[in-house]
């Protein structure tokens, strides 16, 4: 049946806050679509592209990670790493496939997902496919793994820097609205930025700072499923060169880069939001067989 509910059973979701799972009319794709936001972020960010996508026929699961729920400034939060929310969705994986979820009138067990990662979420989605978690792989705007540079311009360098002590003391952290303004709702009207700011929650500054030095290993030798990677010409935080910097990580499977010059670092909540979500529905429909001849593109 055709809706929308949340999981919040922990022997299903563990350590995460809870799931969103958006069920489809019809179910026409086994595979469902499980997708991370990012920082400052819960599952709800999802929003436009779930409901896109459960229209074409895809389950689409939105995980809330762990301490994202709203007043969230405490402790424990400061001190979480990126390892802590990779082996949270990891578990919430093998959870789902094991038990199935509650609505599968059989229950059987899920099948593999189809990873979608924004930001910290596209970082986190590399590791788990690098662990054979993924039937295919899509990471928007992400963050990069070590050895990739961030390729931050200075101005956003310097502005970061008056967070530094949230990050090296490992405290929870939310930039103000000038700052958030500036590098991620650049490309969204301004009379939305007051609302789209409240709905922000507090991120670890442990895991900032782990993004920032570079310290979260992908072994993509090991990622052997398609994989799309997006970037986003007026991206102020993860500019279109993080995503192509990533994409030659992927030169021995199938794979695309793409990057697109009308959208900025939010492209779920963007206008034309819907271009890139269609776009993507018909990559996920490309034949299996044809993925062994893609080659890096600049759609």
């Amino acid at each position: 049946m055709a809706g929308i509910h949340k999981i919040t059973d922990p022997q299903i979701v563990g350590e995460n806050q809870n799931i969103t799972v958006y069920e489809p009319a019809r179910l026409l794709y086994s595979n469902p679509i499980l997708a991370i936001h990012g920082m400052w972020g819960q599952g709800e960010r999802w929003t436009k592209f779930a409901r896109f996508f459960s229209e074409q026929g895809y389950r689409f699961i939105a995980p809330t990670l762990r301490h994202h729920y709203p007043e969230n400034k405490i402790p424990a939060l400061g001190k979480t790493s990126v390892n802590d929310y990779i082996n949270d969705l990891m578990r919430l994986i093998l959870a789902l496939q094991e038990r199935g979820l509650t609505t599968l009138e059989d229950g059987e067990p899920l099948a593999k997902p189809i990873i979608f990662g924004h930001s910290m979420g596209g970082l986190i989605a590399q590791k788990l496919a690098s662990f054979g978690l993924a039937h295919k792989l899509i990471l928007l705007n992400s963050a990069p793994p070590a050895g990739v540079k961030l390729h931050a311009n200075l101005r956003y360098q310097l502005d970061i820097l008056r967070y530094l002590p949230w990050l090296i003391l490992q405290k929870p952290f939310k930039p103000n609205l000038k700052i958030f303004a500036r590098y991620v709702m650049n490309n969204v009207p301004p009379e939305t930025w007051d609302k789209l700011y409240r709905g922000l929650v507090y991120e670890s500054g442990r895991a900032a700072l782990e993004i920032r030095l570079g310290r979260i290993q992908v072994d993509f030798r090991k990622i052997s499923c398609p994989s799309l990677v997006i970037g986003c010409e007026k991206d102020q935080i993860t500019p279109p060169e993080v995503a192509r910097d990533i994409g030659k990580q992927f030169r021995h499977i199938g794979y695309e880069v793409w990057t697109y010059p009308q959208f900025a670092h939010w492209i779920p909540v963007e206008s034309g939001w819907e271009e890139a979500a269609g776009d993507i529905f018909h990559w996920l429909n490309i034949p299996a067989k044809d993925f062994e001849y893609l080659k890096n593109f600049k759609k």
